[in-house]
């Protein structure tokens, strides 16, 4: 997570630029506000350079040089299929002493220009087209399309295929095609003194001479802007730590599941060490000597796979995640957590492994009814554990670090469901091997090993199916939040 979370600090630095105080539109970064504010702002004291910028989305196509000398703009009509692109205008004067744009093919636009734009890289080339073609945009009536000639190529830092592409057109040449005369999206401000209390003062004074123009702008300092970026990263770390309670629960519950069913395989051998004189404690430190190696081979696996994986995923793909950054305080909460849960997933194995005796040797290996007490005791830890989550996510409505109360609600709603579970399984599941075995035609003392009796390794296997179904569903979830976001 810290080379994404550094690749959004890159992306955001260089949105944000060297401004120290921006203003735009209350609605939202294609919204409009008016232009003559920015002479206004430029008188203003402390104020070294202001950059008026005009943001729109709007339906274009590349074409060949060749194609379009060949046919009328009349011939070409618009289609939904046309990819959608950020045209930002910018004033050329200013732009640069704000924001960089590194070119990496043709020039940059001049004051000498037309109808001209600079193209992302990428998009051209996803397109298969260079300097010298055209970038039709049609305008909101979709009678005929403007062309804009491009004379260049700059390469941009992108966060995500879902972001549209960007093409930079002069200004005055943007607003008189789409009827924006007058009209810009955002006034980007740099102060010649970005002391943090004169930066405070002068946004005061920008404040004021925009409520004096317009009631529909607002006024934000950069600081402002990247401590909601950093906000938006917490929040996104906190995801990526629920999902990962999600899996080391998955874990937990396939490890459970796999030592029960070891346990009633072993049963007899068990009953015999028994025999011989090995106490019960004994063979509890039996099952957790033989399940802490396979958590540590586990961790010294995992690990560098998953650096690997994420060293292959930079190389994948170097414009989303950026460089390959190493958390060693992720590393070890990581090896932490893994050796934790097998620890945990093995106490209950252990615990049960107590009630063993020699008379086991001499018996089968089927599951044996769970004791009425423990269902209960687990029924109502699952109670208490949904009232602390119910007050968990009240506090979240009160309280600043709601996330954080969220995420615990998470994993006590879900841990809650793996001791409900249990109970549910031996309710429901005695009298629906009854109904199974007769549909089935077999006898119901089979299937009532199996569920009736062995309701934990049940309760597991459902658990398992539970948590790793909300994983995905909670990974299609955040996706999809993040485009509408975007």
């Amino acid at each position: 997570g810290d080379q994404i979370r550094q690749t959004v600090m890159e992306w955001a630095s260089g949105y944000v630029g060297s401004a120290h105080v921006s203003v735009s539109s209350m609605a939202g970064q294609y919204g409009q506000i008016p232009e003559r504010l920015v002479p206004q702002i430029a008188r203003m004291e402390n104020v070294a350079v202001v950059t008026p910028r005009l943001l729109l989305r709007r339906s274009c196509r590349l074409v060949s040089a060749e194609r379009w000398a060949a046919v009328a703009d009349t011939d070409l009509e618009w289609s939904p299929d046309d990819p959608d692109v950020d045209l930002h205008g910018i004033d050329l004067k200013t732009e640069f002493a704000i924001r960089d744009y590194p070119v990496t093919e043709g020039r940059m636009l001049t004051p000498d220009d037309g109808f001209a734009c600079v193209l992302e890289a990428d998009f051209a080339h996803q397109q298969r087209r260079a300097v010298g073609d055209y970038l039709l945009m049609w305008d909101p009536s979709r009678d005929k399309p403007y062309a804009f000639k491009i004379v260049g190529l700059f390469k941009r830092r992108r966060l995500a295929t879902i972001q549209p592409p960007l093409a930079l057109i002069r200004l005055s040449n943007l607003q008189r095609a789409t009827l924006k005369s007058a009209l810009v999206s955002t006034i980007d401000v740099k102060l010649k003194n970005a002391d943090r209390v004169e930066v405070s003062k002068a946004g005061a004074r920008i404040r004021a001479a925009v409520r004096r123009t317009t009631s529909s702008a607002r006024v934000r300092s950069a600081e402002a802007r990247m401590k909601q970026v950093e906000t938006a990263q917490r929040n996104q770390q906190l995801v990526l730590i629920m999902l990962g309670s999600v899996a080391m629960l998955t874990a937990l519950f396939i490890i459970l599941s796999t030592l029960s069913m070891g346990l009633l395989e072993r049963i007899r051998q068990l009953g015999l060490l028994r025999c011989i004189g090995m106490t019960r404690l004994q063979l509890s430190w039996l099952v957790l000597a033989e399940v802490i190696p396979l958590g540590i081979v586990g961790v010294v696996i995992g690990v560098p796979l998953g650096l690997a994986l994420t060293v292959a995923t930079v190389w994948l793909v170097p414009e989303y995640v950026g460089s390959f950054v190493v958390s060693w305080r992720g590393i070890v909460l990581a090896a932490i957590a893994g050796l934790a849960t097998t620890i945990a997933a093995a106490w209950l194995p252990a615990i049960a492994i107590l009630r063993v005796s020699p008379l086991e040797s001499a018996r089968p290996p089927t599951a044996r009814a769970p004791g009425f007490l423990l269902l209960v005791v687990g029924g109502l830890a699952a109670v208490t554990l949904a009232w602390q989550r119910y007050g968990a996510v009240e506090r979240t409505v009160r309280e600043v670090d709601f996330m954080y109360m969220a995420a615990l609600a998470v994993v006590l709603l879900y841990v809650g469901y793996a001791l409900l579970a249990a109970p549910i399984v031996r309710l429901i599941g005695s009298p629906a091997v009854v109904v199974a075995a007769k549909v089935l035609r077999m006898r119901a003392r089979l299937l009532q090993d199996q569920v009736g009796y062995a309701v934990w390794r049940s309760a597991g296997i459902c658990c398992g199916l539970m948590v790793g179904l909300s994983l995905i569903v909670a990974i299609v979830v955040v996706n999809e939040s993040v485009r509408r976001g975007w």
